[in-house]
């Protein structure tokens, strides 16, 4: 059993130490370790508003409790490719030791996240209105977010490679310095967001996220049928 183990144990440890040390899962699992205290308050409040002890529901309902603590779960889990989004491009700013630009990334990532998810459109009083739901922003959402992490990330660090920015005169504080250092990085990233979302609103005739998402689900669901698990 002992010589079992150990040949066990020298075939994985090289693979574990490989996948350890690979950049992606780096960044895959930095951005969701930053998420981790959001995805805890998020579970808690969704505990809060779906016990079922005695007369309970029936209290927080009747008080507005109910709608309080869901409102934190909707903002918390059911919105986490937000926070997964802006972890991914942070994580690639640290991994790859451009920590500077790290937070700035982040909100830009959010930025592209934003512009690569459906937005519908009905009419209020005759005024027309846009609103985004919560489909995408939640599960259907985090590869999406994952990838335009990495995009956001990779375009950030080839104009820090190139040295590519806006110069400040000497004196300007460090933080205004790179927030106009940002804005360079940002622009190509928006600029290929909307490049890729566009070619799929024409080709595909839904963005990114729907049509990735359409992507994943049809081999998903084929396999939850073969497994007898339902539909997914």
């Amino acid at each position: 059993m002992d010589a079992l183990t150990n040949k066990i144990s020298k075939l994985l440890t090289p693979l574990a130490e490989k996948i350890s040390n690979n950049k992606f899962f780096k960044i895959v699992s930095m951005a969701f370790q930053i998420t981790i205290p959001i995805i805890i308050i998020g579970a808690l409040f969704s505990l809060l508003s779906s016990l079922q002890v005695g007369g309970y529901q029936a209290f927080i309902k009747s008080n507005g409790l109910w709608s309080l603590f869901n409102a934190v779960n909707q903002f918390t889990i059911n919105a986490m490719s937000v926070y997964v989004v802006f972890g991914a491009a942070y994580a690639f700013m640290v991994v790859e030791d451009i920590r500077k630009s790290a937070i700035q990334a982040g909100l830009f990532g959010i930025v592209c996240f934003f512009l690569m998810i459906p937005i519908a459109s009905f009419k209020v009083n005759k005024a027309p209105t846009q609103f985004i739901g919560f489909d995408y922003l939640g599960a259907k959402g985090i590869f999406t977010a994952l990838i335009v992490g990495f995009i956001v990330g990779a375009i950030y660090k080839f104009t820090h490679d190139h040295k590519w920015g806006i110069k400040m005169p000497a004196g300007v504080p460090p933080m205004v310095t790179e927030s106009f250092n940002s804005l360079l990085p940002g622009v190509m990233a928006i600029i290929v967001i909307l490049i890729i979302d566009g070619i799929f609103n024409g080709v595909a005739h839904e963005t990114f996220s729907e049509w990735f998402y359409g992507l994943l689900a049809a081999p998903l669901k084929n396999l939850s049928v073969v497994f007898g698990l339902g539909n997914y």
